[in-house]
């Protein structure tokens, strides 16, 4: 008995513990630039980030517009992101619409060096209404080549003329040198600014002050280029990297024309090896941003600095631009905190709310479902009455009635199923449940997508067409094996609902429920028996919702979405769990466990012999059978009592009419 109670208190428990729960943050502003954001955090690795955040000083020299000078040797290593970022936007500009080109290239340079913050980085103002110039060469010049060797006064005046920079404001621009390295078939210039390239921090500054370990700055000659190594001994042993620009920040060094440093008058530095402790050091200015943010501990406050002056660097428009401006939100920056792979957040302490090892029960908005008459489109763009493809049949089209989880908003953490064939990866959240294949004995069960590993199998239907119009020839179901198991952090939850509670995503037979409980025996959780399995109590709960929507005769009472994205008729379910769990045994079975079972087994019953648009038909012409039945059914008995005479016994039982048909009459 305890059994149904075990079912009853974890029906809905795991689900609304496992999906990701949230608090809206001003998705009505910043929606669009989460879309962005998700864009270029999946669309990149980790490496390119930083390439990005570079491509957007080259790009912002004319005005962002995703365009460069393609012939100009001073972009190489930037024009493969700059195509890769351009296809992205070409690719999903329905979705973005009326996000702009020139606009999504700014916002991918945000999110670029968002996603170089650890945990929650500062704002950086969201403006839009850049020009489209569309996606030819740049007509604008890059600075020609002067960063590599440039004085200290050719610096101040680009980032004024251009920008209408400070001393401070340009040391500052400088301090995105913490990212990434010099690579020589780039720029000729070789090595890594700092020990973390990947990592935003003001540790550029830190290594200009002091690298570590014993040695000075010392400017070599490296191929056709000058640059500072530290630590070099006679030409080896060198590591670290600083440009002629960089030093400049801190000391008041002169160069030639060739970019080799020249010794002041006086100077006993010998030529042949010229050190940093050669020049005299600067005495305010760009030196006291070395100073403030090498002392350790400054990389929230370089951040911080850095962002309000890369904002206005990505903001440069042309004349013909005008912006406007997205409010920050006033509970910034835990809106974004749950976009990045840090510790992230919903505000608070978290709650659970990221699910890092890609719990939950939902699909990915960027699936992919089979919809008759629209073809292949995104979870996202799913909806309510539209055909899906169930099953491997030709005929297996169900609607969609309604979904369990709807939240186009809130990210999660998701397993990507990888599987052979090069097929898009299917993408749901670890406690979904999945059909895995016993290839022992070639049956399928439901398990939670988290259980998968490479070398099992999955079911897939492969749907072959042909003709000019692409007709469906046949459709073919097959096992696969899966190659491999990433995860991959979205914006978006999607748990539609199918009437047999299967569904076809990226071609992968898929279930619409969820593992419910995992405290339950493997022998339960794991059994492909439909009474027993976790699915089927899922499914049996969901009956009088299914039926009444798919009936027409639906209302808020049910198909209503709360606050959070859950269906109100699932609420239900877990308010009467929560009830059940602190009652008594006698009311958990015999009140309430019981009943409810054999109810949901009744529905179930009825929903399974003529479908569930078809159940309150049938429930109405037994309600009015059992009416003609009590309005004209009447009997009689005869009954001896004793030795008397026989008595004749009206014996109709119907009560229904109102009417006591239960009288004794003597005839």
């Amino acid at each position: 008995m305890m059994f149904y109670n075990s079912i009853l208190s974890g029906m809905f428990a795991c689900l609304f513990l496992c999906c990701p729960r949230h608090t809206y943050v001003h998705a009505q502003d910043v929606n669009t630039f989460y879309q962005v954001h998700d864009l270029v955090r999946n669309g990149f690795g980790d490496s390119n980030f930083k390439t990005i955040v570079r491509l957007a000083f080259h790009d912002a020299m004319g005005g962002v517009d995703g365009r460069l000078q393609e012939s100009d040797s001073e972009h190489n290593g930037l024009l493969g992101v700059l195509e890769d970022l351009g296809d992205l936007y070409d690719d999903n500009q329905a979705d973005l619409s009326p996000l702009g080109r020139s606009d999504f290239f700014a916002w991918a340079y945000i999110s670029a060096f968002y996603l170089t913050v650890p945990g929650n980085p500062p704002w950086v103002p969201l403006n839009f209404g850049r020009a489209d110039v569309g996606n030819g060469a740049s007509e604008d010049k890059p600075p020609g080549g002067e960063f590599g060797s440039p004085d200290h006064s050719a610096v101040l005046s680009y980032f004024s003329s251009n920008f209408g920079f400070s001393e401070n404001d340009a040391a500052i621009i400088l301090g995105a040198h913490t990212l990434g390295g010099a690579d020589t078939g780039n720029s000729g210039f070789t090595g890594d600014w700092t020990d973390t390239p990947d990592t935003f921090d003001s540790e550029y500054y830190e290594t200009m002050e002091d690298p570590g370990g014993s040695g000075r700055w010392e400017q070599v000659e490296e191929g056709d280029v000058f640059q500072w190594r530290w630590g070099c001994n006679g030409g080896g042993g060198c590591r670290d990297l600083m440009l002629n620009v960089d030093m400049s920040l801190m000391f008041d060094i002169t160069y030639d024309s060739e970019g080799r440093a020249i010794l002041p008058a006086g100077s006993s530095c010998d030529s042949d090896r010229i050190f940093d402790d050669c020049f005299p050091r600067r005495s305010g200015g760009t030196e006291d941003v070395v100073s403030e943010f090498s002392g350790g501990g400054n990389d929230d406050s370089f951040r911080s600095q850095f962002a309000e002056v890369y904002g206005r660097l990505i903001d440069r428009v042309k004349t013909s631009s005008s912006l406007s401006s997205i409010s920050q939100p006033g509970d910034w920056p835990n809106g974004l905190g749950d976009l990045n792979d840090g510790d992230g957040g919903d505000g608070g302490d978290g709650g659970g709310n990221d699910n890092p090892d890609g719990s939950g029960v939902c699909f990915s908005g960027i699936d992919t479902v089979e919809v008759e008459s629209r073809g292949r489109i995104p979870m996202k763009d799913l909806k309510v009455g539209d055909l899906v493809r169930s099953g491997p049949s030709k005929s297996d089209w169900e609607p969609i009635y309604g979904f369990g989880h709807l939240h186009p908003t809130k990210s999660a953490a998701y397993l990507q199923i990888h599987t052979e064939g090069n097929r898009t990866p299917l993408e749901l959240t670890g406690n979904h449940l999945i059909y895995s294949v016993v290839q022992s004995t070639l049956e399928s069960k439901l398990i939670p997508a988290a259980q998968l590993k490479p070398g099992d199998f999955v079911e897939v239907v492969e749907v072959i067409s042909e003709g000019d119009n692409e007709a469906v020839h046949d459709v073919h179901l097959h096992s696969v094996t899966v190659t491999k198991i990433t995860k991959v952090k979205r914006r978006g939850l999607y748990m539609p609902l199918t009437p047999s509670g299967r569904i076809l995503v990226n071609g992968v037979v898929s279930s619409c429920y969820v593992s419910l409980n995992a405290e339950l025996p493997p022998s339960v959780a794991e059994s492909s028996s439909w009474f027993l399995s976790e699915s089927a109590v899922l499914h049996w709960w969901l009956a009088p919702h299914r039926i009444a929507v798919m009936a027409g005769l639906s209302g808020s009472f049910m198909d209503d979405m709360d606050e959070n994205g859950y269906l109100q008729w699932l609420m239900y379910g877990k308010k009467l769990a929560e009830y059940a769990e602190d009652q008594g045994l006698m009311i958990q079975v015999g009140l309430i466990g019981f009943p409810l079972l054999v109810v949901l087994a009744v529905i179930n019953l009825l929903e399974a012999l003529v479908g569930a648009a078809g159940v309150p038909k049938l429930i109405f012409w037994l309600l009015v059978i059992v009416w003609l039945i009590c309005t004209i059914c009447t009997g009689t008995t005869t009954v001896q009592v004793g030795h008397g005479k026989p008595m004749h016994i009206n014996t109709s039982t119907c009560t229904c009419t109102g009417k006591d048909r239960n009288k004794s009459s003597l005839l």
